[in-house]
C-alpha cells in the first residue's frame, strides 16, 4: 500500500509541470479571446460613430443647400422679383397713362402697317434691317389685332398641312413661323426679319430656294407692298408643276368682286389655274391655285391686232388697298 502511494506521488510530481503549462496556456487563450472581443467591440463602436457622423454631415449639407439656393435658383428668384416689380409699377400707372401708352403703341402699328403697304418689298427689307425694333412693334400690334378675329387663316392652312405631312411648304411672310411650329411638314419660313430661329430673313421676291422644290406656297395676309406680284412670281419659280399656291387676304383690300376676279386672272397669267375662290365670313377671302405646265393657263389668250398677247394689258395685277385697322 505504501509502495502504491509512493508511485502515485512520484507520478503526480512528474505531471505537475505539464498541468501548470496547460493552466498557463488556458489562461493565455482566455486573455487573447478577451482582447479580441474587446477589439471587435471597439471597431464596431468606431464604425457606428462614423455612420452617425456621416449622417449628421449629410443632414447639415442638405440644410445648407435648402438655406443657400444654387445660382440658377437665385437667378429665378431675382427674375421673379423683377417681374413683380414691373407688375407693381404697371399697377401704379394711372388709367390715363395706360390709355396713352396703348394709343401710342396702336398709332405706331398703324403707321408701320400703312408704310408696308405703300413701299416695295426691298424698301421694307431695308427699313427693318436698319431698325429691327420696327418689326417687333409691328408684330406685337398684329398679334393684338389677330387675337380679336373670329377666324385666323393660319388655322385653315395648318389643318390642310397636318392632313398631308409629306408636302414641302414655303411660308412667304411667315411672321413668327406659327405654321412651321404647328405641322409635321418640312416648312421653309421667310420674312423680312428673323423673329426666331425658324425664320429665314430675306426679300420674298428672292428667296434662297432652287427651282421647282416646293409642293405648297402659302401667303397668309402677306401680299404687302406695291410690287407684291414679284412675290407671286417667286412662288411660281419655286413650286413644282402641280404644286399649290394658297393665298389668304383681307376682303376689304380688293376694290370689289371685280377686283378679286382681276386678281385671279393676273395670278393665272403667271402659269396657274384657280381651284378655289371662297369668302370666309365678312373679313377674309381665300384663293387656291395649281401650277400648270408651261404654256397652259386657265383660259385661252386672245391675240391683239399686232399678233401679240393681250395678257399684259388685261391681266395686270390690281392695286390692293391698305388694311385699315380700327383704333382701339
Amino acid at each position: 500500500m505504501s509502495s502504491l502511494k509512493a508511485r502515485l506521488k512520484a507520478q503526480s510530481a512528474r505531471l505537475a509541470p505539464a498541468v501548470q503549462r496547460l493552466a498557463a496556456g488556458a489562461k493565455s487563450q482566455k486573455q487573447v479571446t478577451t482582447v479580441t472581443t474587446t477589439t471587435k467591440k471597439k471597431k464596431q463602436q468606431q464604425q457606428q460613430m462614423k455612420k452617425q457622423k456621416r449622417k449628421r454631415s449629410e443632414q447639415d449639407g442638405g440644410d445648407r443647400k435648402r438655406s443657400k439656393p444654387n445660382a440658377s435658383a437665385r437667378a429665378a428668384t431675382q427674375k421673379s422679383s423683377e417681374t413683380m416689380v414691373k407688375k407693381k409699377k404697371k399697377r401704379h400707372m394711372s388709367e390715363l397713362q395706360q390709355s396713352m401708352q396703348a394709343k401710342l403703341s396702336g398709332a405706331q402699328f398703324r403707321w408701320l402697317n400703312e408704310r408696308l403697304y405703300t413701299c416695295t418689298g426691298s424698301e421694307a427689307l431695308k427699313m427693318f434691317q436698319e431698325d429691327p425694333a420696327h418689326f417687333a412693334a409691328y408684330h406685337r400690334g398684329f398679334r393684338s389685332q389677330a387675337s380679336k378675329w373670329p377666324f385666323n387663316p393660319n388655322d385653315e392652312f395648318i389643318a390642310f398641312l397636318r392632313a398631308r405631312p409629306k408636302l414641302v411648304v414655303g411660308d412667304f411672310g411667315c411672321g413668327d413661323a406659327k405654321i412651321q411650329q404647328s405641322v409635321p411638314n418640312k416648312v421653309h419660313s421667310f420674312d423680312l426679319v428673323a423673329a426666331n430661329e425658324h425664320v429665314i430673313a430675306c426679300d420674298m421676291a428672292n428667296v434662297p430656294l432652287g427651282d421647282r422644290c416646293l409642293d405648297v406656297a402659302v401667303f397668309s395676309l402677306s401680299l404687302m407692298g406695291t410690287d407684291y406680284d414679284k412675290f407671286l412670281r417667286e412662288a411660281h419659280r419655286t413650286l413644282k408643276v402641280g404644286g399649290q399656291l394658297k393665298v389668304a387676304e383681307v376682303e376689304s383690300r380688293f376694290e370689289s368682286h371685280a377686283g378679286q376676279r382681276q386678281f385671279v386672272d393676273a395670278v393665272c397669267s403667271l402659269g396657274f389655274r384657280v381651284t378655289k375662290h371662297k369668302q370666309y365670313g365678312k373679313m377674309f377671302v381665300m384663293f387656291d391655285f395649281v401650277k400648270v405646265p408651261k404654256g397652259k393657263t386657265h383660259k385661252k389668250k386672245k391675240n391683239n391686232k399686232q399678233g401679240g398677247s393681250a395678257a399684259a394689258s388685261t391681266n395686270a395685277f390690281p392695286i390692293l388697298k391698305s388694311t385699315r385697322y380700327k383704333k382701339r
